[in-house]
């Protein structure tokens, strides 16, 4: 199957320094998958051997903590994800990532980049450029609930991800933000103000 012009666009807009006839042997070693609302792409607990690239869709993020599920970001059209610390250090996934909408996926197996290595070394700073990618956005999380109060990150998101209210419901971006749907109710009340 060839790789769509959405993702070789996505790679080109990477600036990796790769030529366009490299850009697109690599978009043909991430294959296309489908995953139906509510599937996980990839668990937790367990070492990840995937990196994702949604080409429709929307992904959510979420971890698990004390048995209940709190979610951390969402992924849409156009976004490079995934477990990448896992992959890259062999160490068990935490987070969990599903198919928030009827979703196509390609991915990345470390199988597949190790051949794509062997046969051209070059790859190796477009792995890099994504997991950066990637790694930059997983810390932008971090800063968002460190850094920011409920108020704050509310209002981040209706600045920086207008399409998260268009497409996710009250209760998650409650749980993104870090309160409960009263709360989040009332800082939507105080803003409007």
């Amino acid at each position: 199957m060839e790789p769509a012009d959405f993702l070789l666009n996505k790679l080109v807009d990477l600036k990796s320094g790769l030529n366009k006839t490299l850009l697109e042997k690599f978009a043909k070693a991430m294959p296309l998958k489908a995953f139906r609302k509510g599937e996980l792409i990839a668990p937790a607990g367990r070492v990840a051997n995937e990196v994702f690239f949604v080409e429709k869709g929307c992904v959510r993020m979420l971890y698990y903590l004390e048995s209940k599920e709190v979610t951390a970001s969402f992924y849409f059209e156009g976004s490079f994800t995934g477990p990448c610390i896992s992959m890259m250090f062999k160490t068990e996934n935490q987070q969990v990532f599903e198919a928030f909408e009827e979703c196509k996926i390609r991915s990345l197996s470390f199988a597949a980049y190790t051949e794509l290595l062997k046969q051209q070394p070059e790859f190796y700073r477009l792995r890099s450029t994504i997991a950066e990618r990637i790694m930059a956005d997983q810390e932008l999380i971090i800063r968002f609930f460190l850094g920011l109060t409920p108020k704050q990150r509310y209002q981040y998101l209706m600045e920086n991800q207008p399409e998260l209210f268009l497409r996710v419901p009250q209760h998650h971006i409650a749980s993104m933000i870090g309160v409960t749907a009263v709360s989040l109710s009332r800082i939507r009340k105080r803003i409007s103000c």
